[in-house]
């Protein structure tokens, strides 16, 4: 039967012997036999150098590996194809040959970047190998080129870098040289010698432009001394003579003050003006010739007499100037009354007081300056004078009689008292009209009565208060009748 056959069949092909490590793949035939293939483990080569990655499972392949893969696994760095079991070691710092180990000149031991095969030339100093810093004159091959360029001399002087040139870029500086002053520049590489000096301690050296550095008075700077044949500013256009007022003599050729084109050896003196005019000290610049005390200089304004000098007491009127002054007035009119004092005033204080003025009578004062002209009088004779009071002047009334009390003596005084209360005079008796006039009078400074008796209404102490009380109480309330002029 069929199924018999395919099961003896493939007993019979599973029998057979099968190489150990070998998959097997059975196929049912179209016949009803049974075929098998056998199958390969492949481990993915993804560098392409015939060894497979050591870390990949593998994959099962019939009729053997494709590409990029490979039967074997021992690849312990499937991505670079340098790098397999039994390569060659090419310096890289990898485990080319997968031994697990690396060559020491691959293993940059100093940690400086650089492996001894790449040209390290002292793996055990991170200070050494190719392209570092060359510190020069050390004996030390820093950058592994070898010893030429320990040492330069890069100027072509005699002396090279390590052997004490402080400037190998400049030819002229080397130990041994000659040191140049004032070039700013240590020619020798020795600092102690000077590059500048001050010899003679005027603090101003050679290169600061000491034009004489022996002398401490000639340095740039200094105060010119005149007429010492030395440049002591160091500059020849100060000049060492000079006629700075341009009168013709230089201060070298004896000018005493030559910023004063008036003082020079020759000049003729000029009196009182305090300079020594013709530089001779022995020639006089004052003088009194009137032995008053006072010379010329200190204001004498006529040296030729004793008796005018500065100080001295002006005397009035006599037409000098006493006290050379020409404020102090010879004549005065302090009063301002138009007549001075030269002129006759004989009281200059008082401007009431003059020749020609009209005598004042009774002021006590001499008003016109003539003691001749009366200052009261008594032109009635009556034995009572103007001055003392007389209430008729010009009418004798010896008693002073004065009735009606209007300071105008019984004498000389008008009949005026006709009616007394009638204050307005108008000759129609007692009215309010004379009241009104009265008040009028009294407070707001109205017209006079024209017969003050008439207005004096109680007859005493002339016209007050009580004269309008005495009145309103006689018209209004029945007050006492009025006394008769």
């Amino acid at each position: 039967m069929a199924g018999e056959e395919t099961e003896v069949a493939l007993k019979l092909v599973v029998s057979a012997a099968i190489p150990e490590g070998i998959a097997v793949q059975v196929t049912p035939g179209s016949n009803g036999l049974v075929f098998w293939n056998p199958t390969t483990v492949c481990y993915i080569d993804a560098d392409n150098d015939g060894f497979g990655d050591a870390s990949d499972p593998g994959t099962d392949f019939v009729g053997g590996c494709s590409a990029g893969y490979s039967s074997n696994n021992s690849d312990c760095d499937d991505s670079d194809p340098n790098t397999y079991p039994g390569a060659p070691e090419i310096c890289d710092g990898q485990d080319n040959d997968c031994d697990l180990s690396l060559p020491v000149d691959e293993q940059d031991i100093d940690s400086d970047g650089w492996m001894a095969c790449a040209g390290d030339c002292d793996d055990n100093n991170p200070n050494i190998y190719p392209g570092a810093t060359e510190i020069l004159c050390n004996s030390v091959d820093e950058n592994c080129n070898g010893p030429a360029d320990d040492d330069v001399n890069a100027d072509g002087d005699p002396v090279s870098y390590c052997a004490g040139d402080c400037d190998d870029n400049n030819p002229n500086i080397y130990p041994g040289n000659t040191e140049i002053l004032c070039n700013g520049i240590d020619d020798d590489c020795d600092l102690v010698t000077a590059d500048d000096v001050d010899v003679d301690a005027d603090g101003v050296s050679v290169c600061a432009g000491d034009c004489d550095d022996n002398n401490p008075d000639i340095y740039p700077g200094n105060t010119e001394t005149l007429c010492d044949g030395l440049d002591n500013d160091c500059n020849p256009a100060t000049p060492d003579d000079v006629d700075a007022d341009a009168d013709g003599v230089s201060v070298c050729a004896g000018d005493c003050d030559d910023n004063n084109p008036n003082i020079y050896p020759g000049n003729t003196e000029t009196l009182c003006d305090g300079l020594d005019n013709d530089c001779n000290p022995g020639t006089l610049d004052d003088q009194d010739a009137d032995g008053d005390g006072v010379s010329l200089c200190a204001g004498d304004c006529d040296d030729n007499d004793p008796a005018r000098y500065p100080g001295n007491n002006e005397v009035l009127c006599n037409g000098i100037d006493d006290d050379c002054d020409a404020l102090t007035l010879d004549d005065i009119d302090s009063d301002m009354d138009g007549v001075s004092v030269c002129a006759g005033d004989c009281n200059d204080n008082d401007p009431n007081i003059y020749p020609g003025n009209t005598e004042t009578m009774c002021d006590g004062i001499d008003n016109d300056c003539n003691p001749a002209t009366p200052d009261d009088t008594d032109a009635d004779a009556d034995g009572v004078t103007l001055c003392a009071g007389d209430n008729c002047p010009n009418d004798p009334n010896p008693g002073q009689s004065d009735l009606d009390l209007d300071g105008i003596g019984d004498v000389c005084d008008p009949v005026c008292c006709l009616d007394r209360g009638d204050v307005d005079h108008a000759g129609n008796g007692i009215d309010i009209a004379d009241l009104v006039y009265l008040v009028d009078y009294m407070f707001n400074g109205g017209q006079a009565p024209i017969c003050p008796g008439e207005a004096n209404i109680d007859s005493l102490n002339g016209i007050d208060i009580s004269d309008l009380v005495y009145l309103t109480d006689y018209m209004f309330t029945g007050g006492p009748p009025l006394p008769g002029c």
